[in-house]
């Protein structure tokens, strides 16, 4: 068993990991934050694709810290060439197939095997930037960063990034922190 599934599972269960099924089963630690000013989704100028770079950092650091983490990205087993920006990432960052997990809940019918690759880092200003820009603009959509510490996630998506903070109390510090970076939605969302 690959030590990202050892301790995925210990701390996540059954779970996949992306960020929405965790917003479900962590809620009162998570928190949703937007990349862009008045929720703007896509960015059209560089200027906006530094705002994002910014806020990422800022959130990632203050979830993940400087401690030891994991970087996951999931697939869902193919990928349309060789060079696709997910197939880059995991090239990239030495990313290996931790495990596989099976969704069996989106795709009833169908269920969809998803290949998890995983490997050990620390967050670093910049280090990611290929990777947050090629999820912002929806060509690498299943990324996510776990503290070995205290299984904060960060997992950013096209839009914005999702944080399951280490407790309840952290979670509503960072709301509190970056009000203006938060949906408009009671939901969160």
């Amino acid at each position: 068993m690959h030590e990202f599934e050892k301790f995925w599972r210990e701390n996540f269960f059954e779970l996949g990991p992306f960020g929405y099924l965790l917003r479900a089963r962590f809620n009162k630690r998570w928190v949703r934050f937007h990349a862009l000013p008045n929720s703007k989704r896509y960015a059209d100028s560089a200027q906006e694709r530094e705002t994002i770079l910014e806020r990422a950092d800022t959130l990632a650091k203050d979830v993940l810290g400087g401690a030891e983490c994991w970087l996951a990205i999931t697939s869902p087993g193919h990928f349309a060439s060789d060079e696709s920006p997910v197939e880059n990432a995991i090239k990239r960052h030495h990313l290996k197939n931790a495990f596989i997990w099976r969704d069996t809940e989106e795709a009833e019918i169908d269920p969809v095997d998803w290949l998890v690759y995983a490997a050990q880092t620390r967050w670093e200003k910049d280090k990611y930037s290929d990777l947050l820009l090629s999820i912002a603009d929806d060509l690498c959509s299943h990324a996510l960063w776990v503290s070995s510490e205290n299984k904060s996630v960060f997992a950013p998506y096209d839009g914005g990034f999702d944080l399951i903070a280490p407790n309840a109390d952290l979670a509503s510090a960072m709301k509190a922190k970056y009000f203006d970076w938060l949906p408009g939605r009671p939901d969160g969302l």
